[in-house]
């Protein structure tokens, strides 16, 4: 199926995954709500069922899927391994990660010690912190959700044995270029995907050119 006519959707709101350890689920619930109460509908994993493979399958989705991954820092994700794998992959895949300390831990994640944290335990001001993790989620917001949308698209393209039909063309295409350009100044950086996606699909956008150019050439000879 093509998509090549169709411009890039924008999302209605900035989506969020939240990793966390079950042990801080009642912090959890009361960030869900806040969240909700604005209008942000973070992806949660609430089941608990690990190793199912619609589980991990589940979780990639949501990640990919996500603007924003939110990790609750506490010494129980810090030791979870789950927590880990989805640190990791939100890593691998360039996204925006913002770390809230809920409670104090010990062994931080590289990735995370280098990252600003948001204070979220019990004796600070929750809705203070929670502000300041809106105005982070909010900022550059076009060009996170294009990281996202891009993502996205090149990963349909991958799963799809990278066929032509997925491949970016016209307005879709510029867009894109033009958003690749800006990755010195902006955070987060598009992975190898991304700029593998774009290149392919200017390579494909440039040989139709050629093409309908030499046909429109030959009906004037």
């Amino acid at each position: 199926m093509s998509t090549s006519s169709k411009v890039i959707p924008q999302s209605r709101v900035n989506s969020l995954f939240i990793s966390y350890s079950r042990r801080d689920i009642g912090f959890v619930k009361r960030l869900d709500a806040s969240l909700r109460e604005i209008g942000i509908d973070p992806w949660i994993d609430w089941d608990d069922i690990h190793g199912a493979e619609e589980w991990r399958t589940a979780i990639t989705k949501g990640i990919v899927g996500a603007d924003t991954f939110v990790c609750i820092i506490s010494p129980d994700s810090v030791e979870s391994v789950e927590c880990g794998k989805e640190l990791e992959q939100a890593i691998a895949l360039n996204k925006r990660i913002v770390p809230l300390l809920h409670r104090k831990a010990a062994n931080i994640h590289p990735t995370l010690s280098k990252l600003n944290w948001i204070l979220f335990r019990e004796t600070d001001d929750f809705d203070a912190a929670l502000q300041t993790l809106i105005e982070v989620v909010n900022t550059d917001l076009d060009y996170v959700r294009m990281h996202t949308r891009l993502l996205q698209r090149a990963g349909e393209w991958e799963g799809n044995h990278r066929e032509d039909s997925y491949l970016l063309r016209g307005v879709d295409l510029a867009a894109s270029e033009a958003w690749l350009y800006q990755e010195i100044l902006r955070d987060p950086h598009p992975t190898e995907l991304h700029k593998n996606y774009i290149a392919k699909s200017r390579e494909a956008e440039d040989a139709h050119n050629r093409v309908v150019a030499a046909g429109e050439q030959a009906k004037h000879m």
